[in-house]
């Protein structure tokens, strides 16, 4: 048995032969649980390998989730050497190289630990308390009438763990491919862009970069503000660059310890 680790990261690779399986035909399954051993559920997912044609340029090869045991199995794979990222959010991304055999299925476990300012968020009042002190912003900017309010009740209506899915109907928003696994959101004003100008995401009061509405399972979120300029965006969440001009969408995470 080969134990891997990478970071903070435990990846043991099982690899058995499966009876029957079609040459060239890899697979690797998966279960993925935090420190204390429990599954992590809706994790995501993503096998990246090389183009064939351009060994130096990656592409998205397959993507899935895990369940509520914590488990993921993605099939139907070419056995080459790929990386696995995966993602959950309140958890650490990960991210390590493996090399799918034919024939096989290839079986690792993963050990996420939970994101620094989750673990805090669990363990102090203080941390709870301001957690709320947030939710309380984000309806009272609601009651202005600024924007546009997503609560945890429109998201639960929707029955759907892909916020994209709970956005594409408010008015002046487009979702669009942002890469082969997943969606984004543009304001239909960042259509005067001579590029693609995604809008800037806060999460939790804090900004975030290179981030897609796709990233977020909505299972984990609380509520979400959606402002589509400079003009309607309250000061907290603006940018005094002028790259940034392309709309702001803020999304707050469901307090540690709410029910499900």
């Amino acid at each position: 048995m080969l134990r891997l680790i990478k970071r903070s990261m435990a990846v043991i690779p099982l690899a058995a032969a499966v009876a029957g399986a079609q040459q060239h035909n890899a697979a690797i399954v998966g279960w993925i649980r935090d420190s204390s051993g429990t599954p992590v559920a809706n994790a995501q997912i993503d096998v990246v390998a090389p183009i064939a044609s351009a060994h130096e340029l990656l592409r998205v090869v397959a993507s899935g989730r895990t369940n509520d045991s914590g488990w993921f199995a993605l099939r139907s794979l070419a056995p080459t050497p790929i990386t696995v990222k995966i993602k959950r959010f309140g958890f650490e991304p990960q991210q390590f190289d493996f090399t799918l055999h034919p024939a096989e299925v290839d079986s690792v476990n993963v050990t996420m630990p939970q994101s620094a300012p989750l673990l805090e968020a669990m363990r102090t009042d203080a941390s709870l308390e301001r957690r709320y002190k947030d939710l309380e912003g984000f309806y009272r900017r609601r009651s202005k009438g600024y924007g546009m309010f997503i609560t945890r009740e429109d998201i639960e209506a929707r029955h759907t763990n892909t916020l994209s899915d709970v956005l594409r109907d408010l008015p002046g928003i487009r979702v669009v491919r942002a890469g082969t696994a997943r969606q984004g959101i543009r304001f239909d004003l960042s259509n005067s862009k001579p590029i693609d100008c995604p809008p800037q995401y806060w999460i939790d009061g804090r900004r975030v970069t290179n981030a897609e509405i796709d990233d977020f399972p909505a299972t984990d979120v609380e509520g979400i503000e959606l402002y589509s300029g400079p003009a309607s965006t309250p000061l907290e969440f603006a940018q005094t660059s002028s790259r940034y001009t392309c709309g702001t969408i803020v999304i707050w995470s469901r307090v540690p310890g709410t029910p499900n």
